[in-house]
């Protein structure tokens, strides 16, 4: 035997086949029945008017496959997105760690000076002896500092070179350079309607959590014509030749017969406990998805506006910590020209210059939270491959 079928999209199904069947008598009990050769030919039709009837529930699994392509399209989207960030962050708290070396460094500098300074004072006897521990002290806290500073930048790097660096034996002591500098341009916060605008059409979890709403509309269609009761019509119309062999090949044929059938067939599951338990988790986990994108929905908003709030304090304090910064350096030069005169002691000159030292760190921190603070924007508006440069191709926002 072999045929073909196809199902198409209303459900109705078409097949066509062909079989053939001979009987050997020759080592039979019985000689009264000949050697006989059946041919049968059949084209039928059945279409359902109930379960399985219409378009929606018979493409639905298309459509599903369809929507989980597009459901993992903005996953990797999202997940993109992540990883452009970490990269980025990576990168300003790598730059972020160099400054601090740089601060440190200068700093023990001028310690150092310091101390020899004093400590010349004290031999020609300008300065009293009990000064020599402070300065000391200073210095030896600018190295800790150093220290601590030097294995920060050790973390930074490794935690850049694992997200940049490609995976080979070079890949932990390559150097690496960042050439770009915080202190960046001062650029207008956006509205904050544009920006909420753009999260809540372009964000890729709330297009994912939308496509995951319409799947599971699509599985309430299908899941509620499960339910149905099975009543279907159908058709078939069939040939069937008999001879005694088809071996002669000759056209000296015993007789052919056609036939027609056509009728109803009903089916119904008592209770249909089953396909009942379907349909009603699906409408309560399409219930559910509604409420996690209502959820997600607010989500993106409080994080837009809590970014956009960020950014604006992380702008402000760019000025803040360059004025703090300003006022220390006039305190240590005149810490500093007191104690030449006598009027100070070294104690009070290392406390301006460890205050300097925050003050310039503060700095520093402040641009590079500006920074994070604009990419923390992009990221949520979902915006933040195309300000990149990155082109995506893959399925549209989903509406």
């Amino acid at each position: 035997e072999a045929g073909v079928a196809q199902t198409l999209p209303l459900g109705t199904r078409l097949s066509l086949g062909a079989g053939r069947e001979e009987r050997d008598t020759a080592f039979s009990a019985d000689t009264s029945d000949r050697d006989r050769a059946t041919m049968r030919y059949e084209a039928a039709l059945a279409q359902p008017l109930l379960r399985g009837f219409g378009r929606a529930a018979n493409v639905a699994r298309l459509r599903q496959a369809r929507l989980d392509t597009r459901i993992s399209e903005y996953a990797v989207l999202g997940a993109a997105e992540a990883l452009v960030a970490a990269v980025e962050q990576s990168g300003w708290d790598f730059v972020l760690a160099e400054r601090r070396i740089e601060i440190y460094e200068e700093s023990l500098r001028l310690a150092e000076e310091q101390r020899n300074e004093v400590l010349a004072r004290i031999e020609i006897g300008r300065l009293p002896d009990i000064e020599r521990a402070a300065v000391e002290a200073e210095v030896a806290q600018r190295r800790e500092d150093l220290i601590n500073a030097r294995s920060r930048w050790e973390f930074a790097r490794l935690e850049l070179a694992r997200l940049i660096g490609p995976r080979d034996g070079a890949r932990w002591t390559r150097a690496i350079a960042i050439r770009d500098d915080p202190a960046a341009p001062a650029e207008d916060a956006p509205p904050v309607d544009d920006v909420v605008a753009a999260a809540l059409e372009r964000r890729p979890d709330l297009n994912e959590a939308r496509l995951r709403i319409e799947r599971g509309d699509v599985e309430i269609v299908r899941t509620r014509n499960g339910w149905l009761p099975r009543l279907d019509v159908f058709i078939a119309l069939g040939n069937s030749r008999y001879a005694e062999s088809f071996a002669d090949g000759s056209d000296d044929e015993d007789g052919e017969s056609l036939s027609f059938d056509a009728g109803l067939r009903f089916e119904y599951a008592l209770g249909a406990r089953r396909e009942r338990a379907a349909r009603e988790r699906a409408v309560i986990e399409t219930g559910q998805a509604r409420e996690a994108l209502a959820n997600l929905e607010d989500l993106a908003q409080v994080e837009v506006r809590s970014a956009l709030i960020e950014l604006r304090r992380a702008r402000d304090q760019i000025e803040a910590t360059r004025a703090t910064r300003r006022h220390r350096e006039e305190a240590v030069r005149a810490e500093t020209e007191k104690l030449r005169v006598g009027r100070t002691t070294s104690l009070l000159v290392a406390q301006a210059q460890r205050d300097l030292v925050a003050a310039r760190i503060a700095e520093v921190e402040a641009a590079v939270a500006h920074r994070r603070a604009w990419i923390e924007i992009y990221r949520r508006a979902g915006m933040l491959l195309e300000r990149r440069g990155v082109r995506w191709d893959g399925a549209p926002p989903a509406g």
